[in-house]
């Protein structure tokens, strides 16, 4: 007959229903005291309290202890082997004794990605996270190719992954805000779509201050708005500091903040470059650069860009982000030079102390209101401590040789600038193998490296903060080119007249007008021409079956006929030879006069208005066009120009371009005068320099080439305007006040007076007064 009647368990201490025979009861304490036992065993140091309170959250009910009693009787290592081969229960109680502090436990992570998340799904291997159960089920999308996360299916069932599925005309609609097709986010009553790039959150009224804004959290019970939220602070398991928590703990890694959770270096699937990149555990690493981030309007410039904050008065751009934090004034209220903050934008007219809110973005060093860069500390704070540790070698303490070059590296105009050189410069990676190696910083070290880019801009940081003496960098380059190329010349009998030009015709003319200064590069370039020319000559001789000695006026000729007009570079070697008996007396005329054309001038004019009124152009650029469109200036003596060579009384500007001065009309004087007030340096330990024209490398001016470049790009002809520019000038002024303004040759500037037209009554007298 069946029980109809309730009954005691075997241990009579429970009711048993009458259709059961086992207590589920007794099951499961027994099971819950041989786990606890177990896991006491493993972590003895671990309160049994503790433990029990960790198993009973881990396993919720008697199938669950049964079956994790089961596993840990079957494997007993199932907690300390990190294995993802077992019930869920199993990977709950690991999460659970690691987050009380069991040292032999090890959490279980997913057999793709190896994260410790959540692992809901089986697969033959373990088990994976969801992430990576998408990453699996993964098809060919039949609209964009590409291997991808299903993101929906067409009506015939092939798969559409989720950019495609949402771009598809049948899940989107015109959007009512900005009128342009998208996916739906919402629809109002009227049937109206909001694209998900417009629709915003609608705004409620927060329980701690009242007012209607954002609401961001809810947890608590209160809704929460962005101003009176507070991310919960702990200790960063590798700064220490006390602040919001960006990553938990994972794979053996603490918890994390935000300055110190950084992405791990990879190489970013879709631009190449090695940087720190998302989604690398998953075998796709994209860096941040092309992470797919919403464009939206910048609530200060309206222009709709990708937004790297979203501020109470709305998203902000990477632009007025940065223009933002660097934002300073006089307060309205206190009256002292702080960040202006209230109302937001830029706007704004009172420092945060005076608006109420706390204060962001302070460096924890200099206490200088910045965007901070890492560490809670500034770009020039970290530019400080990286250039120590740089120059300083093991001990950080700076020798008293490189002091000056730890001075000039910090005062960088941008400390951005600095920080990005010594973390990629090649000089500055020169400059720490020298540092490490023990050996004495001087010329005669560098002058021993191999010629490389990095080691003229590592001497020119070294002389322009001071740490070296000044030192012709380019004539002993050019004393090592010509041992480089002599080395190269086969026969021995052309390598001692090369040899002997080079060293008492070239390197003595160069010094001797170089004055003790370094030369420029248009005569270091030349030098190299001239002396390739005489090497071409002396192996077509040797192909002629002429010697030098031999060599007469025919062969000359027949040289000169025969090639292009760069065999008139000759000419010097062949004077030199003649002079030092050689070669017998002969003759190599000098270049013919090329007119070439000129440009219009209508269109020279143009130009010329475009660079006095266009504020988009650099000053650099529009100065410069106009000194060669105006006052006929080649770019070499651009610039060599100084400082000095401007001059002012009262209103009227001058520039000295020869021995005369020339007056600047406005808005040209006016931009000059601009050009004169930006003394700083453009380059890494740039000191103030006196340069009207400043270059990238420290201490040294623009250089012609890069000028030229610059020029072209802005559609500036130069030869053409500036032989434009002179024949305006030769059809108005006599040659001698010509050579004396625009500072050319005498001879140039008779035939430029000659090929304008100019008056030739006066060219006699003008000659003589020129000569003497």
């Amino acid at each position: 007959m069946p029980r109809t009647k309730p009954r005691l368990c075997p241990v009579g201490r429970h009711l048993l229903t009458p259709d059961r025979s086992t207590c589920l009861t007794c099951e499961g304490e027994a099971a819950l005291a041989f786990i606890s036992e177990f896991v006491s065993t493993l972590e003895p140091a671990l309160d049994p309290l503790v433990v029990t309170e960790a198993i009973s959250a881990a396993a919720r009910s008697v199938d669950q202890l049964r079956r994790l009693r089961a596993h840990l009787e079957a494997d007993s290592t199932a907690l300390t082997a990190g294995s993802s081969n077992g019930p869920s229960v199993v990977i709950r109680l690991a999460q659970a004794l690691a987050n009380l502090g069991a040292v032999s436990v090890v959490v279980p992570t997913c057999v793709d990605c190896h994260r410790a998340k959540p692992l809901l799904n089986v697969v033959e291997e373990g088990r994976i996270c969801n992430t990576c159960r998408r990453i699996r089920r993964a098809e060919a999308c039949s609209h964009c190719g590409k291997t991808m996360p299903v993101g929906g299916r067409a009506p015939d069932g092939a798969a559409m992954c989720p950019n495609c599925w949402r771009r598809d005309p049948a899940q989107a609609a015109m959007c009512k805000v900005c009128h342009q097709l998208g996916p739906v986010s919402i629809r109002d009553p009227e049937g109206l779509a909001t694209c998900v790039r417009c629709y915003r959150a609608p705004a409620r009224i927060c329980g701690s201050c009242g007012e209607l804004g954002r609401i961001i959290s809810g947890r608590s019970g209160t809704p929460l708005c962005v101003n009176c939220y507070a991310y919960p602070v702990q200790p960063c398991g590798r700064c220490g500091q006390v602040r919001p928590i960006a990553r938990r703990a994972r794979s053996g890694d603490p918890d994390l903040c935000d300055g110190c959770a950084r992405p791990p270096l990879a190489t970013c699937i879709l631009c190449g470059g090695r940087r720190r990149c998302h989604f690398v555990a998953e075998g796709r690493p994209i860096c941040i650069g092309c992470s797919p981030v919403r464009a939206l309007p910048c609530a200060h410039c309206g222009d709709v860009r990708r937004a790297t904050a979203q501020w109470p008065e709305g998203p902000v751009c990477r632009r007025c982000y940065g223009a933002a934090l660097r934002r300073r004034g006089e307060c309205t209220s206190c009256g002292q030079q702080r960040r202006l903050i209230d109302p937001p934008g830029p706007g704004a007219e009172r420092c945060a102390s005076c608006a109420g809110t706390s204060l962001a973005h302070v460096c924890g060093r200099c206490g200088i209101e910045d965007q901070l860069y890492e560490r809670d500390l500034c770009p020039r704070c970290v530019l400080t401590e990286r250039t120590t540790a740089l120059l300083g070698g093991d001990d950080h303490v700076v020798p008293a040789a490189l002091a000056p070059v730890h001075t000039a590296i910090i005062a960088s105009p941008s400390a951005i600038q600095g920080l990005a050189w010594l973390q990629r410069g090649a000089s500055a990676s020169l400059l720490a193998d020298l540092v490490r190696s023990g050996e004495p910083i001087n010329h005669e070290t560098l002058n021993a490296l191999p010629e490389a880019r990095s080691v003229p801009y590592l001497r020119d940081l070294l002389v322009a903060s001071g740490a070296l003496p000044m030192h012709q960098d380019r004539l002993s380059g050019l004393e090592r080119w010509f041992a480089g190329a002599l080395a190269a010349t086969e026969r021995d009998v052309d390598r001692r007249l090369l040899r002997a030009y080079a060293t008492w015709a070239v390197l003595a003319r160069m010094r001797r007008r170089s004055r003790g200064d370094d030369v420029s590069v248009g005569a270091a370039n030349r030098a190299r021409q001239r002396f390739r020319a005489a090497q071409r000559f002396l192996s077509w001789l040797e192909r002629s079956g002429t010697t030098v000695a031999s060599c007469g006026q025919a062969e000359i000729d027949t040289w000169l006929a025969s090639g292009a007009r760069s065999r008139y570079e000759i000419r010097e070697f062949v004077v030199w030879a003649a002079g030092s008996g050689a070669m017998s007396d002969v003759e190599v005329p000098p270049k013919t006069w090329r007119e070439g054309t000129g440009l219009d001038e209508d269109e020279r004019w143009a130009v010329v208005r475009r660079l006095l009124h266009d504020n988009a152009i650099d000053t650099v650029d529009r100065v410069a066009g106009a000194f060669v469109l105006l006052f006929a200036q080649r770019l070499t003596t651009l610039t060599r120009l100084t400082v000095d060579n401007v001059t002012t009384a009262g209103a009227t500007v001058s520039v000295r371009f020869g021995r005369d001065s020339a007056e600047i009309p406005d808005p040209l004087g006016e931009l000059v005068l601009g050009l004169c007030s930006q003394r700083t340096g453009r380059s890494v330990g740039s000191p103030s320099t006196n340069w009207l024209f400043r270059g990238q490398r420290p201490g040294q001016p623009l250089s012609a080439s890069r000028l030229g470049q610059r020029l072209t790009r802005i559609n500036v002809g130069v030869r053409p305007g500036r032989r434009a520019a002179l024949m305006q000038l030769a059809a108005e002024l006599p040659a001698a006040v010509l050579a004396d303004m625009l500072g050319i040759a005498p001879g140039t500037a008779v035939h430029w007076v000659r090929a304008a037209g100019g008056d030739w009554a006066n060219y006699a007298a003008e000659l003589v007064r020129i000569e003497r």
